[in-house]
């Protein structure tokens, strides 16, 4: 077989194994994931660009040892081996000691956040050499990446602390360099391989200057570990509390409506019960919500609810801790258009305030939010409305 024959074959063999990452990040499991489709555009534009080069006859060797394909096809395969995931290919935002804004990208994203995960596919003598400082000028080592990571981190919490940094290792890491990244409470995973280069002398010094570098950071992040992830404080936000007294989630749900939306969510809480969901995650709280919730709730009870509607949402309001508007500088930042209203605001940015999980059926403002960049902790449910009076008028129509 000639040279051109056999890196042709090698340009073959790696377009199948795109369309086999392709077939992988489209299956039901990955494909409403947040990124996937990111992630597969990402492998997608890599399959073009080797087709290309193929049917042009322009192929070249690097063009297949230099491929993305082959940090992809790790990314993929950490991700068939992670369950809990949260986003894919999600960027972050953060700002370094220099007041320079940057940012990361996470490959993959789990336990409800708080979980990062970068993966280095890499060689790992090649990886141990840059960041031993052999290395082409301004290629970061591992070392700095690392801090970065742990920067970035601390600036995006997530459940209220700052997430925890695992690297995953493809073709494997050496022993001292994962020592290292333990050291900086950073989990690693992958193959660990015994030192072949001699290069102690050169870790002990990235060692010290590692340490020094990042002691104020761990020290942070040590202290936000320890606020307990099963957070304790509820907000709850308007929806959450109509949701709650309604009569669909009160026994009223066999009820028929004029209102094909009514008759959906009658549907919906026949089949998937709100209240229960929202008793066992109320038990053993306390409950928040802010001034403009209650308000808002209040008003909206007097002008739609029925009378158990009505006596419900007084006894809630009593068993509510009820806070001032304080919403933080993140919520004040968003921009007000579509589904990000002041009072929505209001109540996202109070319970951030207050360390509290946010309780909602507002998908609407969490997407909204999170197209600006911004992320709340919370807790999402199906809406309900409230229907007494209306069922009433329904039933004596009928009969």
């Amino acid at each position: 077989m000639s040279c051109d024959d056999e890196l042709r074959l090698n340009f073959e063999d790696l377009i199948q194994k795109g369309n086999r990452l392709v077939d992988a990040l489209s299956e039901d499991q990955l494909v409403n994931i947040v990124g996937a489709s990111k992630l597969k555009r990402k492998v997608k534009q890599e399959i073009s660009f080797l087709t290309k080069v193929l049917q042009k006859n322009l192929m070249k060797k690097e063009h297949v040892l230099c491929s993305n394909l082959h940090h992809l096809e790790a990314v993929v395969n950490k991700i068939q081996q992670t369950s809990n995931i949260f986003a894919i290919s999600k960027t972050f935002q953060f700002t370094d000691e220099s007041k320079t804004v940057k940012k990361i990208n996470v490959d993959i994203v789990t336990e409800d956040g708080t979980k990062w995960i970068k993966i280095k596919s890499r060689n790992p003598k090649a990886i141990t050499q840059i960041a031993t400082g052999d290395s082409s000028f301004g290629q970061k080592s591992m070392i700095d990446q690392a801090i970065e990571y742990l920067q970035c981190a601390d600036q995006n919490p997530a459940m209220f602390q700052a997430p925890k940094i695992c690297i995953h290792f493809a073709q494997g890491v050496e022993a001292t360099l994962s020592n290292i990244l333990k050291n900086m409470n950073i989990d690693v995973s992958g193959n660990i391989i015994s030192q072949q280069l001699d290069t102690g002398s050169s870790f002990d010094e990235l060692t010290s200057t590692s340490i020094v570098s990042h002691t104020d950071l761990q020290n942070r992040r040590s202290e936000s570990e320890q606020i307990s992830r099963d957070i304790q404080k509820l907000n709850l936000d308007v929806s959450t509390m109509i949701a709650y007294v309604s009569s669909l989630t009160n026994g009223g749900s066999d009820h028929l409506f004029h209102d094909p939306l009514l008759n959906q969510q009658a549907e919906w809480e026949r089949r998937r019960p709100v209240k229960p969901i929202l008793d066992a995650l109320f038990q053993g709280k306390t409950l928040i919500a802010c001034q403009n919730a209650v308000d808002d709730f209040k008003t909206i009870v007097e002008t739609m609810a029925g009378d158990e509607e009505t006596r419900r949402a007084q006894n809630l309001i009593n068993s509510i801790q009820v806070v001032p508007n304080t919403p933080t500088a993140k919520a004040m930042a968003l921009e007000k258009r579509g589904k990000i209203k002041t009072r929505s605001i209001n109540i996202f940015g109070t319970g951030d305030s207050l360390g509290a999980m946010t309780v909602t059926a507002n998908n609407g403002f969490i997407r909204s939010a999170q197209s600006q960049g911004m992320d709340f902790v919370t807790y999402v449910h199906e809406s309900r409305a409230l229907t007494e009076n209306k069922e009433i008028r329904c039933d004596d129509e009928r009969s």
